[in-house]
């Protein structure tokens, strides 16, 4: 019998390397592949297990994965990632859900693991860590234009809140001709873009040939033909050498794009976290790359509310974040994790403490973000094209300064021949879209969904009733404007008390851009005709005036029209609140 089989695989883009490699053993040895769990016999989950948000995560994709189970959809569930190396027997134990449990070592052995478990038997394997395969044939789970390039597994940092190290073990190198034949698959496969990953890709080659290796390797990966990027994430600051800096400045297929992890710039906190440095070091690291290396994108990430810092070692870091304007960074409130030297560490800080300092970094960020994406109007930018979104009816793709699935887009109109996903395009900027890279980069809020479209209403509102005080509008046409945004906002108000977001529609949307082009086109036409009475006599008022005011007449009711169909459809689709009330 054919079992199908299907993965989910959860957290970075190294586990989703190891799923790749997953799914390939399973096709070698006649499993089908199924892409939806639901037309699975047998799911396997990769797990991650690196901070408390991320467990959850998995944990609840177990957990529905078992109603799947329960309806008789699927057969099995295997769980393996972080999460099963790090709990072992817990996840078996407290999720009835699970069938098979196994640790990273024992990715090797799928193959026959699934077949046990279909065969009703129940798996518990965990041999050594080390024994994760680093070589081995893939089924991309990207798109075909970009793959991830793993060169290294595990971690020797041991910085004192991370469990990477119980998890994946030692720091283990490939061989630098192993990878570059894997380049080289990768390249002859069609890949435009490659992402060179690890836990620490600067220490790569220190374990196998005694000194750092990065830079080498990166000069064998450029010289591979068919790669267009490469793109080099996870960069310890300690291990950036002058080669590094050098290799990445002058090879033109490397990306000015740096993704360096910092997590903080106070030294007292860098010492509890087990890592080096200070502000002045990091910024002249950051100041030396930006010397030699023009137009630098930095990615990075932060920790607040580490244990025992102060307000004004927090302070310090916003600082820190102010003065270097990172177009890129994350900020994450510390998660205190089971077995490591920082959970055990006195002077916890409070949640709230720590998400309010994590906020306010990432608030803050919102304006370096702005600023950047506002100086980037006007200049011509390369953009790898990765589709076509329908709804907002223009193309959609990354620059260099965004690395897949964690930074933003950029969305693009051209004329001519359709580019297609996988094509390098060369476009203009001309304006910046704050609301999706807002969503892109994780920073939309509930009261932002709210807020937003509530300023539109009383921006519009304000305009049509000028326009009845001036005798321009109808005043029944302002009366079912306020009836429905009313509604709506009644609708959003009960929806709010309830812990649920009504965020805007397409619909919606349409009214808002309908009620702007009414709006924007009677001002004009009312300017216009005052125009004469500055001295310019442009055109015959008389014959004019009573054809503006018939075609503004007919662009409000076009967006009244739109008003009442966007209000129907708004308490069509959310009918159970106000069948609560």
């Amino acid at each position: 019998m054919n079992y199908k089989v299907g993965i989910v695989s959860l957290g970075c883009a190294k586990n989703q390397v190891d799923a790749e490699m997953l799914l390939y053993t399973l096709k070698n040895r006649g499993f089908i592949i199924v892409n939806d769990p639901a037309d699975a016999d047998a799911v396997i989950v990769n797990t991650c297990g690196f901070i408390e948000s991320a467990k959850q995560e998995s944990i609840n994709e177990i957990i529905e994965l078992g109603k799947l189970k329960d309806e008789g959809k699927i057969k099995a569930i295997i769980v393996t990632g972080c999460l099963a190396q790090r709990y072992k027997s817990e996840i078996s134990e407290q999720l009835y859900e699970v069938d098979s449990v196994i640790g990273i070592g024992a990715n090797e052995t799928i193959a026959d693991i699934v077949l046990e478990t279909l065969d009703g038997q129940k798996c518990e394997s965990f041999p050594d860590k080390v024994c994760l395969p680093l070589e081995g044939g893939r089924i991309l789970s990207t798109p075909p234009y970009t793959a991830y390039l793993k060169i290294a597994e595990g971690c020797d940092n041991r910085c004192s809140y991370c469990a990477i190290p119980m998890i994946r073990g030692r720091f283990r190198s490939r061989d630098i001709e192993d990878v570059v034949k894997e380049a080289e698959g990768l390249a002859e496969r069609g890949v435009k873009e490659l992402n060179v990953i690890a836990q620490d890709t600067t220490r790569f080659g220190e374990d196998k040939y005694g000194k750092p290796m990065l830079a080498e390797l990166l000069r064998r990966l450029c010289r591979i033909d068919g790669f267009k990027w490469i793109r080099v994430l996870y960069c310890y600051p300690d291990r950036i050498t002058d080669e590094l800096i050098d290799t990445i400045a002058s090879e033109d297929k490397i990306v000015k794009y740096m993704d360096i992890p910092l997590q903080h710039c106070n030294k007292d906190i860098l010492r509890r976290m087990n890592r080096h440095g200070d502000r002045e070091s990091l910024t002249a690291l950051m100041n030396k790359i930006k010397d030699k290396i023009p137009n630098v994108i930095f990615r990075s990430t932060f920790i607040t509310g580490f244990p025992g810092e102060t307000e004004e070692q927090f302070n310090e870091l916003a600082g820190f974040a102010a003065d270097m304007k990172f177009q890129r960074l994350g900020c994450f409130a510390y998660s205190p994790e089971e077995d490591t030297k920082a959970a055990e560490m006195p002077d916890q800080i409070d949640d709230e403490i720590k998400q309010k300092r994590a906020d306010i970094i990432m608030e803050h960020q919102q304006l370096v973000m702005a600023e950047y994406c506002e100086s980037l109007v006007g200049k011509e930018i390369e953009v790898l094209v990765e589709g076509f979104d329908k709804l907002a009816e223009c193309f959609f793709g990354r620059s260099y300064a965004d690395a897949p699935e964690v930074d933003g887009c950029v969305f693009f109109t051209c004329d001519g021949e359709k580019p297609k996903a996988g094509d390098f395009v060369k476009g203009r900027v001309t304006d910046l879209a704050d609301g999706k890279i807002a969503r892109k980069n994780g920073l939309v809020t509930d009261f932002g969904k709210f807020a937003d479209p509530l300023a539109d209403k009383i921006l519009v509102l304000a305009a049509l009733l000028c326009f009845v005080q001036l005798g321009i509008c109808d005043c029944v046409a302002v009366i079912i404007v306020l009836f429905r945004e009313f509604s709506v906002t009644s609708i959003r108000l009960i929806a709010a008390s309830k812990g649920k977001v009504v965020a805007a529609n397409m619909w919606g949307k349409a009214k808002t851009v309908s009620q702007m082009i009414a709006i924007i086109a009677v001002i004009a036409m009312q300017i216009v005709l005052e125009l004469p009475e500055v001295g310019l006599n442009f055109i015959n008022t008389a014959t004019f005036e009573p054809i503006f005011f018939v075609v503004g007449e007919i662009l409000i009711w076009i967006s009244v029209v739109f008003t009442i169909i966007s209000g129907v459809v708004y308490i069509i689709q959310n009918r159970q609140f106000i069948s609560q009330t």
